[in-house]
């Protein structure tokens, strides 16, 4: 009987707190974005009846359940799974729940998923040539626009570091021409004052 009641309450409490988190979402009205795009809806369906199939939430989804879902369909490879999880985190976003993609234990199921020459392969932006093996699995779990940012300033590095290469080459080429000269120059006078 006494574990029924606190039973009864534990619920009542669930509920409250459902009812006030609701009522704090709804003063954010539309902030949450336009919604879900077509694709995202289509890459979201596998996860969803994957959810459905074990009687566990898609949304909000716990890393847990993230995880497992990677783990189980990871022979499909990053090329797949990777868009899934940017939807994922756009239906969590959409809803203003937590994004379950960005913790620990799915960034190493994510991890897990790669062999080492495929992050490479994946659509999108290309991780920086400079990082290690490691550091590019994680380049791949980051947040698209942090993923943009960090290829853009990776790809203007390149582009300055390229650019002065050249102009070292250059003047090397302008000083090997300067010695050459020279070199001449002073062969023609020893030949005059013979």
């Amino acid at each position: 009987m006494a574990a029924s009641i606190s039973n009864v309450i534990e619920q009542a409490k669930f509920q409250e707190y459902a009812r006030n988190e609701q009522a704090i979402r709804e003063r954010f009205g539309s902030r949450s974005g336009s919604g879900l795009s077509d694709p995202e809806r289509a890459l979201l369906t596998p996860f969803i009846e994957w959810c459905r199939g074990l009687s566990v939430r898609h949304c909000p989804a716990t890393p847990a359940v993230v995880a497992a879902f990677i783990q189980e369909y990871d022979w499909r490879g990053p090329k797949i799974v990777v868009p899934m999880l940017r939807a994922i985190e756009a239906l969590h976003d959409h809803h203003m729940v937590a994004n379950p993609v960005a913790t620990n234990v799915v960034k190493a199921a994510v991890a897990e998923m790669f062999s080492d020459d495929l992050a490479d392969l994946i659509a999108g932006f290309e991780a920086p040539k400079s990082w290690s093996k490691t550091e590019k699995k994680m380049f791949w779990i980051l947040p698209k626009d942090i993923q943009q940012i960090v290829a853009r300033r990776e790809f203007q590095r390149e582009q300055v570091i390229s650019q002065a290469l050249s102009e070292a080459g250059n003047l090397r080429l302008k000083v090997a021409k300067l010695e050459s000269a020279a070199k001449e120059n002073s062969n023609t006078k020893e030949i005059e004052n013979v």
